[in-house]
């Protein structure tokens, strides 16, 4: 009787462990801070360029309105200039997580950090 109930808790701590395993193993991968790269877009014309998030450089992207112009440098993302009349792309700030954005609706642009091994 007691070496049945021993084999069922045996198991039961097995399978939080393998589970345990399944969830950190996914989140090592998805959150490698050295496999990140920036997805620029300008959604009105079905424009889309990945660059190296630790390569510093300066991008000019020709807006609906106006150029954007969008800085790589020590593994953060900016806007530097923009000539929406709201500047919101720019108050946004550096970026440098996965999943963090910036917009500028007036140009149509989207700058994203993206994984390099996961793409949502």
């Amino acid at each position: 009787m007691k070496f049945k109930r021993f084999k069922y808790d045996f198991i039961l701590i097995i399978s939080v462990f393998l589970l345990f395993a399944i969830f950190f193993v996914t989140w090592l991968i998805v959150s490698n801070g050295n496999k990140k790269e920036v997805l620029v877009e300008r959604k009105d014309i079905e424009y889309s360029e990945v660059y190296d998030i630790n390569q510093n450089q300066t991008i000019k992207i020709d807006g609906k309105i106006s150029e954007v112009i969008i800085i790589i440098e020590d593994g953060y993302v900016y806007v530097e200039e923009s000539g929406c009349s709201d500047k919101i792309c720019i108050h946004t700030g550096k970026i440098s997580k996965i999943g963090e954005q910036i917009v500028c609706l007036p140009n149509m642009v989207i700058i994203s950090i993206k994984s390099k091994w996961v793409r949502i």
